[in-house]
């Protein structure tokens, strides 16, 4: 993935038979990019996590209330 990409996806790849399968298309949702690129991982169910970029300038307190 870079910057300038449009219509970026997450691709899974089976290794038996090097069949490409898109897990899912990322559209235009703005990628938050780091050091070494985009972020993107998966959680415990398999299903796709990223980093969207929505500005640190709009984020003034976060508050956790734990149940």
């Amino acid at each position: 993935l870079g910057k300038e990409t449009k219509d970026a996806s997450i691709f899974r790849v089976r290794i038996s038979d090097h069949k490409i399968e898109q897990v899912v298309s990322l559209g235009d949702i703005p990628l938050a990019f780091g050091f070494f690129g985009p972020w993107f991982g998966l959680a415990p169910d398999d299903s796709p996590l990223i980093v969207r970029n929505k500005s640190t300038q709009e984020i003034y307190a976060l508050d956790l209330e734990l149940p």
